[in-house]
C-alpha cells in the first residue's frame, strides 16, 4: 500500500471515531507511523485531504457499478446487485456518512460540488446503460424518470440505514427495490424528466476519456499491485496507450487481467470509457 493510501484509509476510521473537526493532522501522522512532512508531501491541507477520500469512495463506488453492468450476468440480477452493493457500502461506512454530514453537509465549496456533478454524471450514464439491458426498448418514454427514482430509493433508503442502525436484510430490501422498479417500468405512462431537462444541467454531458488519465491511474494503480504478471499487464497497458492508435484487443485483454484486483476498479471503468 502506498503511503498515500495509508493516509486515505488511516482518515476514515479516525473521522468516522472522533468526528473531522476533531481530528488533526497530528493524529492522523500518529496513526500512520507517518512524520508531518510526509503528510503535507500527499496532502497541502486537511481540506484536501477530504476531497481524496471522496474521490476514492466515487470512483470505487463508480467503478463497482459500471463492473456489474458490463459483466455477463443477467440483466435482472445486475439490477439486484446495482441496490445490493450501493445499500451495503453506505451501511458500511455509515459512521463516517454521518459524521460528514454533521460537520461538512452546510460547508460544501464549489470545487467539491463540480466534482459531485462530475461523478453523478457518469453515473447517470451507466444507470442508463443498466435500465436499457433490463427492460429494453419498453421504456423509452419514462426511462429518465425511472433513472431519478432510483437513485431517489437509494437516497430514502440510506437515510433509514443511517439514523436507525441496527441490522437491514439488504437482500430482502434490494429485492423490493427491483420489485418496486419492475412495477414504474411496467405501469408508468407519464413521463416528466427528458433528456435535454439532464442536459440542461450537465448531467448527461459525455464524458471524454484521454489515454494520458489512463495512463496515470495506471502509474497509482502499480503503487499498490506486488502480482508480477499484474504489474506486467500494467506497464503493457501503458506502452499500448502511448500508442498513436491503441490496439482494443490488446487493451481489453490486458484489462481482463487485472479484473479481480481490489483497487483496480476506477481503472477498468476508465478503459471501459477509451474510444478506439
Amino acid at each position: 500500500m502506498s503511503k498515500k493510501q495509508l493516509i486515505v484509509d488511516t482518515s476514515i476510521e479516525l473521522f468516522a471515531q472522533n468526528g473531522i473537526e476533531a481530528t488533526s493532522v497530528q493524529h492522523i501522522t500518529e496513526a500512520c507511523g507517518i512524520s508531518k512532512g510526509a503528510f503535507y508531501l500527499h496532502f497541502k491541507s486537511k481540506d484536501e485531504l477530504l476531497l481524496s477520500i471522496f474521490d476514492y469512495f466515487m470512483k470505487f463506488i463508480l467503478g463497482k457499478i459500471d463492473d456489474f453492468v458490463n459483466s455477463s450476468t443477467a440483466p435482472k440480477e445486475k439490477l439486484h446487485a446495482f441496490f445490493l452493493f450501493n445499500l451495503s457500502i453506505f451501511e458500511e461506512h455509515a459512521s463516517f456518512a454521518k459524521v460528514f454530514i454533521q460537520e461538512h453537509m452546510h460547508s460544501i465549496n464549489q470545487e467539491l460540488f463540480e466534482k459531485l456533478k462530475g461523478y453523478d454524471n457518469r453515473l447517470n450514464h451507466s444507470l442508463l446503460q443498466l435500465l436499457d439491458q433490463v427492460y429494453g426498448d419498453s421504456i423509452q418514454e419514462t426511462r429518465y424518470d425511472l433513472l431519478v427514482l432510483m437513485k431517489g430509493f437509494l437516497r430514502a433508503y440510506s437515510e433509514l440505514i443511517l439514523l436507525q442502525p441496527m441490522p437491514h436484510d439488504f437482500e430482502k430490501l434490494s429485492a423490493m427495490l427491483v420489485e418496486k422498479t419492475d412495477i414504474l417500468a411496467a405501469h408508468s405512462k407519464k413521463a416528466y424528466v427528458t433528456e435535454a431537462l439532464l442536459e440542461s444541467e450537465s448531467q448527461l454531458e459525455v464524458v471524454t476519456i484521454s489515454a494520458e488519465t489512463v495512463i496515470e491511474e495506471i502509474e497509482d494503480v502499480q503503487l499498490h499491485v506486488t502480482d508480477p504478471l499484474e504489474l506486467e499487464s500494467l506497464e503493457i497497458l501503458k506502452e499500448e496507450l502511448v500508442k498513436e492508435q491503441p490496439r482494443k484487443a490488446v487493451v481489453t485483454g490486458l484489462t481482463h487481467n487485472i479484473s479481480k484486483q481490489d483497487r483496480t476498479e476506477w481503472l477498468r471503468y476508465l478503459l471501459r470509457q477509451l474510444r478506439f
